[in-house]
């Protein structure tokens, strides 16, 4: 197991508690903008620290990676908000900025898609 394997399942895992967090306890230690801020920063990081090791990784594989990833927030987002939660910070479907940053991230997919197909 690589180091970017293992960077994406504990980045998956820190985001799966920070969402929940987020849409299941309304009166959190947590300030809602540090939430946010950490939700950020660990996308960031991801990709900043790690970006060497995810140029050895083929495009093919890290475009399903990606798309397992969006998937997996999508739906957990949808299950939080299915069972109840509320967003403290705005992470959910009926914000507008969600919407336009998911419609970049599958431009990007899609770009990713055809330099594949290529």
């Amino acid at each position: 197991m690589n180091s970017l394997k293992i960077w994406d399942y504990i980045l998956l895992f820190l985001l799966s508690v920070l969402l929940v967090i987020d849409y299941l306890f309304t009166t959190v230690v947590i300030a809602p903008k540090i939430l946010l801020i950490t939700f950020i920063a660990l996308i960031v990081i991801s990709d900043v620290i790690f970006k060497k090791n995810k140029s050895e990784v083929s495009l093919k594989k890290r475009l399903f990676q990606d798309i397992i990833f969006t998937a997996y927030l999508v739906l957990l987002i949808g299950l939080l908000t299915i069972i109840g939660g509320n967003s403290n910070t705005g992470i959910s479907f009926s914000n507008v900025y969600f919407w336009i940053i998911m419609s970049i991230w599958v431009v990007k997919l899609l770009i990713q898609f055809n330099k594949i197909a290529k």
